[in-house]
């Protein structure tokens, strides 16, 4: 099955007014940024005449709202299992408010045709935030903390409270940071459940060394800190 690592960058939206104190509603958010990177572990030769697929890993990135929308909705069609952190609580809900402004289909993400990216309790999507947390039975932690403990880096090139004065190269590669780290992490919770992940791994790694936008990191993970 193919994996899909995926994050989004958001800014106020002006045309909302002044946001409510503390951290503002989703409606007060306009997305800027996705970034994501996706594993396909290939397919074999399953019949005379067949090509085998090897093994890949792939990062991407798209700006502009109705862009980033529209290549969510495309990257969900083929119905990849989909790894996010917080994905339930903002990027998954950021992403149904948006497309319902710029009446962009969502049927993947919204339906249940073909899977249920909604189920909680499904193997569809991971929203790693959760799922470190045992469904709630824990407290949620940070993105930031958990790469830590592991030790990946964490937010070394910039913190959420920063995007605002990002130009979009810079919230380009901070969001590509966050989706690698994410997906070594994904990498570490499926280890804990007892499944073979170096294979996944190595195709991670890869993918971060081929990224020119990933240089900080594959400088960490080279210099043996993770």
């Amino acid at each position: 099955m193919t994996t899909l690592i995926l994050d989004i960058e958001a800014r106020a939206d002006s045309s909302m007014g002044e946001p409510p104190e503390g951290f503002p509603p989703l409606p007060f958010f306009q997305i800027t940024t996705a970034a994501w990177l996706v594993i396909d572990m290939g397919r074999p030769v399953k019949a005379p005449g067949d090509a085998p697929v090897p093994p890949s890993a792939i990062f991407g990135v798209a700006q502009g709202e109705r862009h980033v929308l529209r290549t969510v909705a495309e990257l969900l069609t083929k119905k990849p299992r989909l790894v996010t952190w917080n994905g339930r609580g903002f990027d998954l809900p950021l992403i149904a408010l948006r497309s319902m402004k710029h009446h962009v289909p969502q049927r993947s993400l919204l339906t249940k045709d073909g899977g249920d990216y909604l189920y909680r309790y499904g193997g569809l999507h991971r929203d790693l935030m959760d799922a470190v947390a045992l469904l709630g039975a824990g407290k949620s932690s940070k993105q930031h903390d958990v790469a830590r403990m592991l030790g990946l880096p964490g937010k070394h090139v910039g913190s959420g409270s920063e995007v605002e004065a990002m130009s979009p190269e810079q919230e380009a590669a901070y969001c590509l940071d966050d989706v690698a780290q994410l997906a070594l992490t994904d990498c570490e919770w499926m280890r804990a459940q007892g499944h073979e992940v170096e294979h996944v791994r190595d195709l991670i790694l890869g993918a971060i060394e081929a990224e020119p936008r990933l240089g900080a990191l594959h400088a960490h993970l080279i210099g043996g800190a993770s």
